[in-house]
């Protein structure tokens, strides 16, 4: 049964909320990565796809194809590289940058250029509630389109 985007959004930030992005008991841990996985559009393959574009930001910002879908416990996220600099990192995010003095930071919280509402992670060093890979770029499934 597929869930509406806004119940899985308010389930996940719950689950920040209570957790603190830590990983979670084992029951709760299998029981939201499948309410993730049933809640993925069924424009999106698991597995990624080079074949159709992905489109940002209200379709402002395209990149051909993506390279898979990762469940974690706080989501399921869209895998990608970028090759050019579309990206802006919003004024209350900045603070990230400061590797000195938050040396612990685990990504950068970046957006496109003129929308700060669709968040992106661009993940710095890998975590225990996901198999996100350094050096990628990771959105929300619910942020995209897909077109052939």
């Amino acid at each position: 049964m597929r869930r509406d985007p806004d119940f899985i959004k308010a389930y996940i930030n719950k689950l920040i909320e209570a957790k603190k992005y830590k990983p979670l008991p084992l029951a709760i841990s299998v029981q939201a990565r499948e309410l993730y996985r049933q809640s993925i559009p069924d424009f999106l393959f698991i597995d990624g796809s080079t074949d159709g574009l992905i489109s940002l930001a209200g379709n402002k910002i395209t990149y051909y194809g993506y390279d898979r879908i990762v469940i974690g416990n706080y989501g399921a996220y869209i895998e990608f590289y970028a090759d050019r600099n579309d990206f802006d990192i919003p004024e209350k995010q900045k603070w990230r940058l400061d590797s000195t003095r938050y040396p612990h930071i685990k990504y950068l919280h970046i957006c496109p250029i003129g929308d700060e509402n669709c968040k992106i992670y661009y993940r710095l060093t890998p975590v225990k509630y996901a198999d996100y890979k350094p050096g990628k770029y990771y959105v929300s499934v619910f942020d995209v389109n897909v077109f052939p």
